[in-house]
């Protein structure tokens, strides 16, 4: 299993694999320059040549740089490989210079990690759209991310009406893809809502967007954490303009916050008709969306809920998952 960071999905997917099968993990550590990437090129290349002969399957989280390797390995040994798509190894946004594909070289390795993996799963339907217009030869088919309702779930406690968006921005780049601008001119339309965007640089945030009085901003948290945010808060807004399947939606949807999102990517897919989706990209639409969201029934929360719970349940993950390895 070869991954460049062990995130919770990655996490995830791991502990499926291990229920069946005795796993052994990689971690490709990215870096910005060209002579650690070589440095580390050349760690995985000389892992695949002297343990490759022991592994049966290849399952790679992401195609970037540490897939092509271990997926050409696999090509050349006649194994199967599985290659994770999960939205930046399939995306091109050049006015922030974002995506494997702003870069040729990074492009080249995804590229060819879709073209050469055995099968590609895309967390998300237009990520599968989007990568199948780059790699006309991929195979490729949709698996969402699973997620508990075990452990995201309704709090005891009354809901508060406040709005909460997880950003996990730590750069001004960043913070521009996650709609943090959309959500700092709806706050201000809003006067009276409180909104809580967690994992967020403050010290970036507020020498771009000033202090907002009714805006408070959070660092990152465990889990467990966050839950209780989910929880207590009424609605969760996720203002992207590039998302896969987005995990935080799905989490507070488990949790009964009502999710306001914008038409991008898989936002609408996770939302379906148990929230509000922002048609124009405008504070006016995205303030009315956040009102009508405060001001509906308990019944779209458990709608919220339940939608993920039948569409985006961890077990649906784990059985398609297994199925594909144990099959070939």
């Amino acid at each position: 299993m070869v991954y460049p960071v062990f995130s919770s999905f990655v996490k995830a997917d791991y502990e499926i694999l291990t229920e069946k099968f005795s796993v052994e993990k990689y971690q490709y550590k990215h870096k910005k320059n060209i002579l650690s990437h070589l440095i580390e090129q050349i760690k995985l290349f000389f892992f695949l040549l002297f343990n490759f002969g022991k592994f049966d399957f290849v399952y790679v989280w992401f195609a970037d740089y540490h897939s092509l390797l271990p997926i050409i390995f696999s090509k050349l040994s006649g194994k199967k490989s599985l290659l994770v798509l999960g939205g930046y190894d399939v995306t091109f946004i050049p006015q922030f210079n974002y995506g494997s594909f702003n870069n040729p070289i990074r492009g080249f390795f995804a590229k060819n990690s879709m073209k050469y993996a055995w099968k590609s799963l895309a967390v998300s339907d237009n990520i599968l759209q989007e990568v199948k217009q780059r790699v006309p030869q991929l195979n490729g088919e949709i698996l969402y991310t699973g997620y508990s309702p075990e452990k995201f779930r309704f709090g005891e406690d009354e809901r508060k009406r406040e709005v909460v968006s997880v950003v996990g921005g730590n750069t001004f780049k960043r913070m521009m893809i996650k709609g943090v601008d959309l959500i700092v001119e709806t706050a201000k339309l809003l006067p009276e809502i409180k909104f809580i965007l967690i994992d967020l640089n403050e010290e970036i945030f507020e020498k771009n967007f000033g202090t907002i009085e009714n805006i408070e901003i959070i660092r990152a948290m465990p889990q467990s954490e966050l839950i209780k945010y989910f929880q207590n808060a009424s609605v969760y807004a996720q203002f992207s303009i590039r998302e896969g399947l987005p995990n935080s939606v799905c989490e507070a949807m488990l949790c009964g916050a009502i999710p306001v999102g914008t038409n991008a990517g898989g936002i609408p897919i996770a939302i379906g008709e148990c929230g509000f989706i922002i048609s124009k990209r405008n504070a006016d639409a995205a303030a009315k969306a956040i009102l009508d969201a405060l001001n509906s029934s308990d019944e779209l929360r458990k709608c919220a809920r339940q939608r993920v719970v039948e569409n985006f349940s961890f077990e649906k993950r784990k059985e398609r998952l297994l199925k594909l390895i144990e099959e070939n």
